[in-house]
């Protein structure tokens, strides 16, 4: 039996909610036969979060409208829910701490629970399962389907393992989070509008050569803007961060924007995960509002096939950093800043709309930082001797 559930903005305590983009985005994600469109969420039954073994927790959730003028990317996001063991009177109201369940139908085809920093979410009512952290890339599954004749999108997430803290007393563990809703389109009538999920790229390149004229000097440009754009490190690659003291590598790492017009700089949103101290101790890397971003240099490499570049820190709060922590040195910190040494390589490749680029391995040193607490401050507080590597990357258009 479907559940269906319209919610308004002010309908704050709601046990659940969607929000939905209303701004056009690039081909890719989720399309409909024609614009603006409302997305009705339908329950298709009942989410759940359980541990084998364990009497599962029964989530109760509602769906919201919301309106999109062009293609989107991501199809909505949920930002709270009540949940309750099977049996029991009534529901607990989960403390999202900032945290939204995120879908993706583009090119990822997933889920996060994001943005990258934000939680970890709490009050979940399973027995020992405290919290449940950031994490990105979870799969899920976006069906074409049909609802009265009409075009429409099944979204499913199938007893899917989500990562979760201090589990039965420390550590982490897995629990299996599992639900499905149908997704249609409205007109501005309330009539039925068909909608799908797309896998075009549009077109994502790099344009311009060295030259004193700034319009003419390279820039990162797409065909179409807004552009939403997404990417992750190519198998085998990693993160590394490197201090006097200290050296942390990750093994996972995810990036993104939405490109609204030709730029030369690229700050890209940044999740990085399966983090580890040299030696195998758990780190963990928090990016508060800060990105790395990749910028063009106005100089000549072999254009229009590669071009050269740098990367460095963008934190859109002034004062914020990226925070480390790891055995010894539980706050380092590491604030906005363009590294005066620092290097890439970025590659045009495809063509037309298929167009993306690959970034080779970026290297930036002399990288400024402060240990704040822990044993690395019998080091000194201030440095600028840290170095920043990110192994290739694929970014594309989505």
């Amino acid at each position: 039996m479907r559940h269906i559930k319209l919610l308004g903005v002010a309908t704050v305590a709601a046990l659940a909610m969607f929000v939905l983009p209303s701004v056009a985005a690039a081909s890719g994600g989720v399309e409909a036969d024609s614009y603006p469109v409302s997305f009705r969420w339908e329950e298709e039954g009942p989410s759940h979060f359980s541990i084998p073994g364990f009497t599962p927790v029964i989530c109760e959730e509602a769906g919201s409208v919301g309106e999109a003028t062009g293609p989107v990317d991501d199809l909505g996001s949920i930002i709270g829910m009540s949940c309750k063991k099977e049996g029991a009177p009534s529901g607990k109201q989960l403390e999202m701490n900032g945290c939204e369940f995120e879908f993706h139908p583009g090119s990822s085809k997933s889920f996060d629970v994001g943005p990258p920093g934000c939680g970890p979410i709490t009050n979940l009512p399973l027995s020992c399962t405290k919290s449940i952290p950031a994490q990105t890339g979870v799969p899920a599954t976006y069906e074409a389907t049909t609802s009265e004749e009409h075009e429409a999108i099944l979204v499913s997430v199938s007893e899917i393992l989500i990562e979760v803290t201090a589990f039965c007393g420390g550590g982490t563990a897995t629990i299996e989070f599992g639900g499905s809703w149908l997704v249609t389109g409205l007109d501005l009538d309330q009539e039925l509008v068909d909608i799908r999920r797309g896998d075009k790229l549009d077109g994502f390149f790099i344009a311009g050569e060295e030259s004193e004229v700034e319009a003419e000097q390279p820039h990162f440009a797409a065909e179409t803007y807004p552009n939403p754009l997404s990417g992750s490190l190519n198998a085998g690659e990693d993160v590394t961060f490197e201090f006097e003291g200290i050296k942390i590598t990750c093994t996972a790492a995810n990036f993104s924007t939405n490109l609204t017009a030709a730029t030369t700089a690229l700050p890209l949103t940044t999740s990085l995960s399966e983090c580890a101290q040299a030696g195998g101790s758990a780190a963990s890397i928090t990016m508060n509002s800060c990105r790395i971003s990749y910028n063009l240099s106005n100089s000549d490499f072999v254009p229009p096939l590669a071009y050269k570049g740098t990367i460095g820190v963008d934190c859109s709060k002034e004062g914020d950093y990226i925070k480390l922590s790891s055995n010894g040195c539980t706050d380092l910190r590491i604030g906005a800043q363009s590294p005066s040494s620092s290097s890439v390589i970025f590659r045009n490749t495809g063509s037309g709309t298929a167009r993306y680029l690959e970034l080779d391995t970026a290297t930036a040193s002399q990288i400024s930082y402060t240990y704040e607490s822990g044993f690395c401050v019998l080091l000194g507080k201030e440095h600028n001797d840290g170095t920043l590597t990110v192994g290739e990357v694929t970014l594309s258009g989505i």
